[in-house]
């Protein structure tokens, strides 16, 4: 069986980004944008690019929207194996779980992080599902005409908190107009998307994103079949085709991480986390956890370094 090293789960809030951008922030760079109620890269530092930050498992409770200008970016995001290429614009929506596996030295790129409170107030009209929807990446590729819109949006919005500041009555109409433009990029690539998917693809999606969306709080296939009108036999076969991973193995992977992130950030203490996620007894929690990881909830919590097998 093949092994791996355990990976140490980073929580990363809106404030604790801004001031690790702060921190990585060298003479030579450029700065950022770091408001009160967004923040604005336009080149990713080299500092930051290359600390044991990128490497980490980490989640976001922020909404975040980036554009790879150069360079490759793989790994997973919310279970799913994901690759960012030059090119890509990807929306992250609050409590998104983020492994880069590997990133190429050039890699660069810019994108804005909001605080979610913040998009009732600036989004003009009904708020799409794919910004609001929790734990949920939408990867696109588009077009140099609306890109060309994104980017010109973007400065705009740039050189006015540069000059004026989170407060400038400008910013609402401008952060709106740049949300609706990625949502103009999302209809595209949605519509695009849908003459190439097929139904077990469609399955599979649909199937992550509600696994996701439980926290770990339900682990049994019957829920989820129920939920999607499916056989449980059928349910499981189509996710298997599909990803070559079973089921309950997705389900095992986001509630572990789930679990990773509650004990290495929060002060609950095990049992109560052991309720949280519906588990009968501290005794079959430890045991489910250390399973899944080689590890006693204890033993994470404490930062104790061990071998652990794939998917834990």
């Amino acid at each position: 069986m093949k092994l791996m090293r355990k990976q140490q789960a980073k929580h990363i809030s809106f404030d604790r980004f801004k001031e690790i951008v702060e921190q990585s922030v060298q003479p030579n760079d450029k700065k950022p944008y770091l408001g009160k109620r967004f923040a604005m890269i336009k080149n990713i530092l080299p500092s930051l690019r290359d600390s044991g930050f990128a490497k980490n498992l980490l989640q976001f409770t922020d909404l975040r929207i980036g554009f790879v200008k150069s360079g490759e970016i793989e790994g997973n995001i919310n279970l799913h194996p994901s690759h960012l290429k030059q090119g890509t614009l990807i929306s992250l929506t609050p409590n998104s779980i983020i492994e880069m596996k590997k990133f190429s030295k050039d890699v660069n790129f810019m994108g804005i992080t909001l605080n979610p409170e913040q998009l009732n107030g600036w989004y003009k009209g009904p708020i799409p599902a794919f910004l609001i929807n929790q734990m949920t990446e939408s990867i696109m590729q588009p077009c140099k005409a609306d890109l060309a819109v994104f980017f010109h949006l973007f400065n705009i919005l740039w050189d006015v908190v540069h000059l004026y500041g989170d407060d400038s009555e400008l910013i609402p109409d401008l952060m709106s107009a740049i949300l609706h433009q990625v949502h103009n990029i999302y209809n595209t690539h949605a519509q695009q998307h849908v003459h190439q998917q097929t139904r077990e693809r469609t399955i599979f999606q649909e199937f992550i994103q509600m696994v996701n969306q439980a926290n770990g709080t339900q682990r049994q296939l019957d829920y989820y079949a129920n939920r999607m009108n499916l056989t449980q036999r059928y349910l499981g076969t189509v996710i298997k085709q599909v990803s070559d991973v079973t089921a309950k193995e997705w389900i095992d992977r986001s509630t572990i991480l789930r679990i990773k992130v509650m004990l290495r950030h929060s002060d609950q203490l095990i049992t109560q986390i052991s309720d949280q996620f519906g588990f009968p007894n501290d005794s079959f929690f430890s045991k489910y956890f250390k399973r899944m990881t080689g590890l006693t909830p204890k033993e994470y919590r404490n930062g104790k370094e061990s071998l652990q097998t794939v998917g834990a």
